[in-house]
């Protein structure tokens, strides 16, 4: 198949945590024609990276990438970017996801869809987020980062402009 045709992406997710019935679930993309945002972009950038690391015949499309791998990529970069890397964890990819849409104005059931949640709990996240780095910033204007907590306490640390 050409993948220039293609005007959708479709993703299997193995069961999870939040997943009841251990049945997993699909999630269809479609192209948005944006080069950075593009679900079908993305996917040919990954399909040409299995082919340069030879992870063209994995069953996964991500070569079987575990969470604790993706945990690990994370606090190595927090490290990198001079943060505490314990304050990270693979929830902060779900948090900071659905942070991110709330503040792109997406619609909050495809969120709720797209994130597995039973729940509209991620529709506080951002409010939380934005009090806590607020009170943060507040109380030291020096930083040249902000931390912002979610509702399990995880930091994140946001640059700040200016400074």
């Amino acid at each position: 198949m050409r993948y220039q045709s293609a005007v959708s992406v479709t993703i299997g997710l193995g069961n999870s945590k939040n997943d009841q019935y251990g049945r997993g679930s699909w999630r269809t993309m479609h192209e948005t024609g944006d080069s950075l945002l593009c679900p079908k972009e993305a996917l040919c950038c990954i399909l040409r990276a299995r082919k340069d690391l030879g992870w063209q015949n994995n069953v996964h499309l991500c070569a079987d990438i575990d969470v604790s791998e993706v945990v690990q990529a994370l606090k190595m970069v927090a490290a990198k970017i001079g943060v505490p890397a314990s304050n990270y964890s693979s929830h902060s990819v779900r948090i900071g996801g659905a942070t991110s849409l709330l503040s792109g104005d997406a619609d909050g059931l495809q969120i709720k869809l797209l994130g597995r949640w039973l729940s509209n709990c991620f529709e506080g996240y951002p409010v939380l987020a934005f009090a806590k780095t607020l009170a943060e910033d507040t109380l030291s204007q020096t930083s040249e980062t902000r931390q912002a907590f979610n509702s399990d306490g995880a930091t994140h640390h946001v640059p700040v402009l200016g400074h």
